[in-house]
């Protein structure tokens, strides 16, 4: 039996390596120089307040997550840069199933271990995932293990049992297992393939997480954890360490020579600045302090045409969420506003301001139907049928659905407010349009147009419906689905009721329907009735308005010369491979 090392030698130990990744190093004999260190800079807008990615919506924790932390399986480069490969991570190989597809192995590596030197086993992957699913906690990320790429049996109904009505269900009835210390059983409800699961086990949300600091931040009821909050109560795994965090500053992580994938990863350092405002970001980038920029609809008129400049589709479609839930605004409530605000987006006009494409509807150019023939969802003769005409701006139904939304709430005139987060120039810009541009469209004696901006940091927690139906009346979102690639109505995973961070008040109870008829084995297996399936789901969103898109965003980066990147094509779901570049002075 392998003794553990003491506590005091394990940091010892950590002292000294990550004292040997940084600056100050010590010199190597002889006087020879040491190589320069690779450092690389970028600048986030706003910065995380948790690094619990069990409990955060925040993209941003997953882009952290991913430099100090392990997940079972990630995306890497492939040598030659033409693709993005999923490769084990604490996972020692590919998922096995052992009875065509509905019960599945994972293997773990037996040298995986904690920053600090604890092993990392089966015993881990358990209580990580059962506590992201824990009916008392009632993590907003849960349905990324029981519901996202595959559906693990009894998983949803553990996670809700403790709502009215619901029976109670037992942990052991839960599809995830221990097989032995280096190998857990995944159990599912329908079939799927080796890439579904690795798929699956990638998100930040079924990271692992350290069981002896999840359990200290734990408060008596056991409904809430401090799990994250600082680098004392955070532990990772990855292939950098933490170096530093300054909340709403920067952050700093430093390379780990130990970890079991360092091959693929370059930069001794790296370097995140937090600057919300835009032209201290430009100006820094004009320096040489950082190297990656993206641009937005006020700077992409002067970097546009620079060579360092490389553009692509995202997947995320810019919509605008209204409240039905507004007590003070009953107009916000009806199904004849949430018509006339479709129906009056000029969205020609609004992407020509953004540099974006109009986009009458939310499955964005990147989700798939028939991969093996070049065939996106967004092509195929289903698709193009639900599109209404002219880009669903008809200012003539627009007003005709708003007289009859002001007629029902017994109104001559309505002041609306839109809200937009403080750091996006392009939502300000849409939203300053539409102040002058709605007016015009409904009469500009029956309906204003007001903006708030807020701090970005704040932005998803003031659109928490759930916790004030009164925060808001209607703001710009804009959520995007990886898994939409693979199969296009989960662009829509996000806004059914199941999803516990919806960001969307108004419920259909046809589109919950239709999305759940969706994802059944049959149509999910069947790309032919999934086009179909997935065109009936997205005239159902159209029909009830379940939130009004608006464009879809065309990305800017640009990138210093000193930066290689391992991929020179913008790969779908992957990027260029930036975590993976090298940096040549």
């Amino acid at each position: 039996m392998r003794k553990r090392p003491s506590f005091l030698l394990l940091a010892t130990l950590l002292v000294i390596l990550v004292s040997a990744c940084t600056p100050q190093a010590t010199p190597p004999p002889d006087g020879d120089e040491p190589p320069p260190l690779k450092v690389y800079r970028f600048s986030d807008t706003f910065d995380v307040k948790s690094l619990n990615g069990q409990n955060d919506v925040n993209t941003l924790v997953h882009d952290i997550l991913l430099y100090t932390h392990s997940s079972l399986y990630r995306m890497v480069p492939s040598d030659d840069g033409k693709a993005a490969l999923y490769v084990g991570d604490l996972a020692d190989g590919d998922p096995v199933t052992i009875d065509d597809g509905y019960t599945w192995h994972i293997k773990l590596r037996k040298d995986v271990v904690w920053h600090n030197g604890d092993p990392i086993n089966a015993d881990t992957m358990i209580y990580t995932f059962k506590m992201l699913i824990d009916p008392n906690l009632v993590n907003a990320m849960a349905n990324f293990l029981y519901d996202r790429e595959i559906k693990i049996k009894n998983g949803f109904e553990y996670y809700t049992q403790n709502q009215e009505g619901k029976p109670k269900v037992a942990w052991e009835d839960v599809g995830i297992k221990k097989v032995d210390d280096y190998t857990i059983e995944i159990i599912t409800t329908q079939r799927y393939r080796p890439a579904d699961v690795k798929r699956h086990f990638t998100d930040r949300s079924l990271f692992p997480v350290y069981e002896p600091l999840y359990e200290a931040g734990m408060n008596d009821s056991r409904t809430v954890t401090t799990y994250g909050s600082s680098l004392k109560e955070y532990m990772g795994c990855g292939p950098y360490f933490f170096d530093s965090w300054n909340q709403d500053a920067n952050r700093v992580y430093v390379k780990n020579p130990d970890h079991w994938m360092a091959d693929y990863f370059h930069y001794d350092r790296v370097e995140v600045r937090v600057t919300p405002d835009r032209n201290a970001r430009v100006q820094m980038w004009e320096n040489g302090e950082i190297d990656v920029m993206g641009l937005d609809s006020a700077t992409l008129e002067t970097y546009r045409d620079d060579p360092r400049t490389r553009e692509y589709s995202s997947i995320t479609p810019t919509h605008i969420d209204i409240n039905s839930l507004k007590s003070t605004n009953p107009i916000l409530r009806t199904m004849n506003f949430r018509r006339a605000m479709y129906w009056a987006m000029d969205r020609e006009t609004i992407a020509e301001l953004v540099g974006g494409i109009p986009s009458p509807y939310y499955i964005n150019n990147q989700a798939g139907a028939y991969p093996e023939k070049g065939i996106t969802y967004r092509m195929t003769d289903e698709a193009k049928a639900v599109i209404p005409p002219n880009n669903g701006y008809d200012p003539v139904k627009a007003k005709e659905y708003f007289d009859a939304a002001l007629k029902e709430v017994g109104e001559t005139k309505v002041t609306v407010e839109l809200m937009h987060s403080d750091s996006s120039a392009s939502s300000k810009l849409v939203g300053e349009y539409l102040q002058q541009a709605l007016p015009q469209v409904f009469g500009a004696d029956k309906f204003t147009l007001t903006l708030r901006a807020v701090p970005s940091a704040n932005y998803s927690a003031t659109k928490n419906h759930k916790q004030d139906p009164d925060s808001f009346e209607m703001a710009f979102g804009g959520w995007g689905a990886s898994l939409s690639r693979v199969y296009p109505y989960a662009a829509f995973q996000y806004f059914v009721d199941a999803y516990a961070s919806r960001p969307n008040s108004y419920i259909s109870e046809d589109f919950d329907k239709q999305f759940a008829a969706c994802q059944a084995e049959e149509v999910r297996l069947n790309p032919e009735l999934m086009v179909k399936m997935t065109a009936d789901l997205e005239a159902i969103y159209l029909r009830d308005v379940v939130n009004v898109p608006l464009y879809q965003s065309t990305a800017y980066t640009m990138y210093t010369e000193r930066m290689v990147l391992p991929c020179p094509n913008y790969i779908p779901g992957f990027g260029f491979g930036t975590m993976f570049a090298d940096i040549v002075e």
